[in-house]
């Protein structure tokens, strides 16, 4: 009898299903609605950093190293507040 195979694609954890599970683990964990909302808006800046193609699972130490470099000086901050000037 062969053995069926479990993983479909064996890519690894999206970084949309790494949101949804760590969201609704810390959810469950009863963390407080400003914790939640700060997971959420790392997620976003993970994927402005990283884009959508990257898997969670395959992140190094050294895309560690390019995510805070990213977040200290190419970031750029509160892109879709109404009250951004566009000229800065």
């Amino acid at each position: 009898m062969k053995k069926r195979r479990t993983s479909s694609t064996g890519k690894g954890l999206t970084w949309l299903e790494g949101r949804e599970l760590i969201i609704s683990i810390k959810t469950l964990e009863g963390r407080a609605s400003l914790t939640i909302e700060s997971y959420k808006k790392l997620f976003n800046d993970f994927e402005r950093c990283f884009g959508v193609r990257k898997y969670m699972t395959n992140v190094t130490h050294e895309d560690a190293r390019r995510f805070i470099e990213w977040q200290l000086n190419e970031k750029t901050q509160f892109l879709k507040a109404r009250f951004r000037n566009r000229y800065y």
